[in-house]
């Protein structure tokens, strides 16, 4: 399978001792979302307005191919849960400050209850 990186920033897989980097491709898909405000929270006195957001359509997103895997964001891969080609990174590897800066492998994730 043929993969493509359609997040925002390269993706670093680390196979082994062997390091890949798959630049990223745009534009980038993402998900279209609605929100509704619901109400106030505080902080230290001062009042934080609270959401719900609602994930809509994918927009951006190529066609599924046979034979191409799409690398995408999260938001992405849930939004779409019928497509078989999106994968994101998983078994993530962290610098000492906590920031992803690998993955050792990709994944396909499930619709709930799959």
């Amino acid at each position: 399978m043929i993969l493509r990186n359609l997040t925002a920033h390269p993706v670093v897989i680390i196979i082994g001792q062997a390091e890949f980097v798959l630049p990223a491709e745009f534009p980038t898909p993402r998900v279209l979302e609605e929100h509704t405000q619901i109400g106030t929270g505080r902080i230290d006195g001062h009042e934080v307005p609270l959401f719900e957001l609602r994930p809509d359509a994918a927009v951006g997103l190529p066609d599924q191919k046979p034979g191409v895997g799409l690398i995408v964001a999260r938001a992405v891969a849930v939004a779409c849960p019928g497509r078989t080609d999106l994968f994101v990174p998983f078994q993530v590897v962290r610098d000492n400050d906590g920031r992803v800066i690998a993955c050792r492998a990709l994944a396909r994730i499930l619709p709930a209850g799959s």
